[in-house]
């Protein structure tokens, strides 16, 4: 059997946003169907100024896939030391009947896009139908995914934003202003959104 390996930029070629969400969705109802196995995560703490590095491992009893993904993050130091980001994934997919290890995938835009998921299944489920605001508190990366996602399943009208970062929140502003034509509204605090 071949180990299939994807990088970074073969894995965004393959999935979108949408096809995440519903995923998602259906890995929550396999979980809570008693479909998955998925034993508590291991973490490693290392020493400072590196971060932690994590270790998660499922089973899905419909499909007969076994995953793990390895995940680092605050690793503050890495790209001007060593060249990577501060925080990197990766996925191996095991054939649940023999355990041949059947890809080897980059999983730092997949663990993105999985949580920016989650946020959109909850919106789904959980939001008012009439909802059209969303509040971030915080700014970066997931944020944005956050906003990506929840695009797909609510029309987003308006977007409340605070960050502790000035700068980050300007950024993700004109960013997500650009992308989506959504205002932003920066919050000066995180109390009362203004």
């Amino acid at each position: 059997m071949k180990t299939l390996l994807l990088k970074k930029e073969e894995v965004r070629s393959l999935i979108s946003m949408k096809e995440v969400i519903s995923t998602v969705e259906e890995a929550y109802k396999a979980f809570n169907s008693n479909q998955v196995v998925q034993p508590d995560y291991i973490g490693i703490h290392l020493p400072p100024p590196r971060g932690e590095i994590d270790f998660k491992l499922s089973y899905y009893m419909a499909n007969e896939v076994i995953s793990m993904k390895a995940s680092s993050g605050g690793f503050n130091d890495n790209p001007a030391v060593h060249g990577v980001p501060s925080g990197m994934g990766t996925i191996l997919l095991f054939d649940g009947k023999s355990c041949a290890l059947i890809c080897v995938m980059d999983g730092s835009l997949i663990t993105g896009l999985r949580t920016g998921a989650a946020g959109a299944v909850s919106v789904k489920l959980l939001a008012r139908k009439n909802s059209r605001k969303v509040t971030s508190i915080g700014t970066g990366n997931q944020a944005r995914m956050q906003i990506r996602a929840i695009s797909e399943v609510m029309n987003i009208e308006e977007i409340h934003a605070w960050d502790n970062s000035p700068d980050t929140l300007a950024r993700f502003k004109a960013d997500i202003e650009g992308e989506f034509g959504i205002p932003v509204s920066m919050a000066s605090s995180k109390k009362n959104g203004g």
